[in-house]
């Protein structure tokens, strides 16, 4: 035995005590991780092909392998999607030139305009996507009035 090591006594109902907490504790951490669910139940959910999920993978959508199954978590999922849509909307944006952007022609002005909100409306209050050349959009977090 070590000199530094303890020895503790205790009664069963100690003991008892100590594992019932140790035993809760660890159920609650497992209860705040979402529930996974498989490819054809999320496939199902969300509204498109497992074809399409499993190419969505490669493309960086979350999931947890268990065996050889991914497994995903459905709020991560959509979290991920719409930040997809936020990404290919800047992208798109982004191909309009500095001057394509100043040109204040109706037509330019109606589809930046429409690109923008739909971005917008993707983002949470905060967040902020570059469009690229040094142009960015962010969604303001609400301010309550006193």
């Amino acid at each position: 035995m070590k000199d530094n090591a303890a020895v503790v006594t205790l009664t069963i109902g100690q003991l008892r005590e100590i594992v019932s907490d140790a035993v809760r504790e660890a159920l609650s951490e497992r209860d705040k991780a979402p529930a996974l669910i498989n490819l054809k139940t999320l496939a199902q959910k969300i509204g498109i092909t497992e074809r399409s999920i499993l190419d969505l993978r490669k493309q960086g959508l979350p999931n947890t392998m268990i065996g050889d199954s991914p497994r995903f978590a459905l709020s991560e999922v959509i979290e991920w999607l719409q930040l997809k849509d936020v990404r290919e909307i800047a992208a798109a944006l982004a191909k309009f030139t500095p001057l394509e952007r100043a040109d204040l022609s109706p037509d330019n002005v109606k589809e930046i305009g429409k690109r923008a909100r739909v971005a917008l409306s993707l983002l949470k209050p905060g967040q902020e996507v570059s469009l690229g050349g040094g142009v960015k959009i962010s969604k303001a977090t609400k301010k309550r009035n006193p």
